[in-house]
């Protein structure tokens, strides 16, 4: 494991964290020592979490190509974890797939695997749009992550993706006000002809009237015999 970390230059700090943990002596440690072996100890496991998310990737690149078990499978039998958190670090290492600065971020110990747990519980049942727009901020995410409690940023990740949604439902709107036409036309036959798409506020407002007038004439003795989509 030392010498993995070794060829990752980006990870070199992860062997000194190593060797100091291997060498503590905790019954011995003022909390100064107790509290410089916490922060190794973070970034040591942000390493393996790191590490375990990019093999867990593999293992699911190779199931794909028929070449392995199911990675929460694997996960569960390798790591004796239950099938529940097998998936659940199955669900965090494909989120780290779509936001690598938060992979990196995590490796790096500065922020922790609950965090990336986040990350994957709110994206899940995500439109495709909605997604990409979201991991297209992770360079702020890690900011803001590395900052906050994961109950903290859980709270921010939704606010940002409430933002989205309000964003993209202005954007609808202007779409269908744009889309928004009426078109006419007489047929051979005489017959004129209407045809019309409206944005939901016009929408709303003409079929409203329409109701409005065809219940007023069907009430009356002179339409009520009359198929209702003649009188409207």
């Amino acid at each position: 494991f030392v010498r993995y970390a070794l060829t990752m230059t980006r990870h070199g700090a992860v062997e000194t964290d190593l060797r100091a943990l291997l060498a503590c002596d905790p019954p011995s440690m003022d909390i100064t020592q107790a509290l410089d072996s916490m922060l190794r100890l973070k970034r040591a496991r942000g390493f393996i979490d790191r590490l375990e998310a990019d093999i867990t990737s593999r293992v699911d690149s190779l199931h794909a190509a028929g070449r392995s078990a199911p990675a929460t499978d694997v996960l569960s039998r390798s790591q004796g974890v239950s099938s529940k958190e097998a998936q659940r670090r199955e669900r965090r290492a494909k989120a780290l797939d779509e936001a690598p600065a938060f992979g990196e971020a995590l490796g790096s110990g500065t922020v922790s695997a609950e965090h990336a747990d986040v990350l994957a519980t709110v994206t899940t049942k995500l439109g495709d749009d909605v997604r990409s727009e979201f991991f297209s901020r992770q360079d702020a995410l890690v900011e803001r992550a590395a900052t906050q409690s994961p109950e903290q940023f859980a709270k921010h990740c939704r606010s940002v993706l409430d933002r989205i949604a309000a964003d993209g439902g202005a954007s609808r709107n202007e779409r269908q006000r744009n889309d928004t036409y009426l078109s006419k036309r007489i047929d051979r036959d005489g017959m004129y002809v209407l045809n019309a798409r409206m944005h939901p506020e016009l929408g709303a407002r003409v079929f409203n009237d329409l109701d409005r007038q065809t219940d007023a004439m069907v009430a009356s003795t002179e339409w009520s015999s009359v198929d209702r989509s003649r009188v409207a």
